[in-house]
């Protein structure tokens, strides 16, 4: 029951006056739309051909919403723009790179009924990416080894990737598990020319299926695209 219906009855019975308890609830404030990227299509001649923008969303809110930004990381002030209304625009002509900007959000006070929303607020940080890279991992040549071949030898496998830079960085395997979950190690990852991985399975493997994840890392290329990265995870199975 609302604070006006509660005086409308005690106005109405003095005699008897109905009392509410007040309630406090905290607003729990959860924003979304923090990161935005632009790709290589997106980009002519190392600048952004044309202004973009993009709106942040917070939810659990019961007052109104309000944004401000707190502080700008590295030339982020010179391109990006943010309104009050929490919707952010990257200018035309903004260099290929990463800039990022952190923002607070605001919540007012909200009454509603007997429940009182007190005013709250969150510092988030926004990320916008001009020329982002892609990287893209193929599915693997071989997964399928025997356990007698691998009694002898090392087994291996590939992968196509593709990149917009066309230049690979660093590769690695990040995690190998067998069915339980259980690390193994011996998988190492290596790269062939830009445009493939090598990935080589340990002698000596036991029969079972294993989970191998790779991270494949590609250069930025001036005027074009930042750093980018991609991981895979490969099904490998020893009969």
């Amino acid at each position: 029951m609302g604070r006006t219906e509660v005086a409308k009855l005690n106005a109405a019975n003095p005699a008897k006056p109905t009392t509410v308890t007040a309630k406090t609830v905290a607003q729990k404030l959860t924003v979304s739309g923090l990161s935005k990227s632009y790709g290589v299509s997106a980009v002519k001649s190392g600048k952004l051909k044309a202004a973009k923008s993009f709106s942040l969303k917070t939810a659990g809110a019961k007052g109104k919403v309000t944004y401000k930004v707190s502080s700008y990381g590295k030339n982020a002030k010179k391109y990006l723009s943010l309104s009050s209304a929490g919707k952010i625009t990257v200018k035309k002509s903004t260099p290929v790179g990463t800039y990022t900007l952190k923002v607070k959000v605001n919540a007012a006070k909200a009454v509603a009924g007997s429940i009182t929303y007190p005013a709250a607020s969150a510092t988030k940080t926004v990320t916008v990416v001009v020329g982002a890279q892609t990287v893209k991992v193929g599915s693997a040549s071989k997964v399928s080894f025997k356990a007698t071949a691998l009694k002898k030898k090392a087994g291996s496998f590939t992968a196509k990737v593709s990149s917009s830079s066309g230049k690979l960085g660093t590769v690695k395997v990040t995690k190998a598990v067998n069915a339980k979950g259980k690390a193994v190690k011996g998988f190492k990852v290596a790269k062939s020319g830009n445009k493939k991985i090598k990935v080589s399975v340990p002698k000596k493997l036991a029969k079972g299926t294993y989970k191998v994840t790779v991270k494949v890392t590609a250069k930025a290329a001036a005027k074009k695209c930042v750093a980018g990265s991609a991981t895979k995870t490969f099904t490998v199975k020893v009969k």
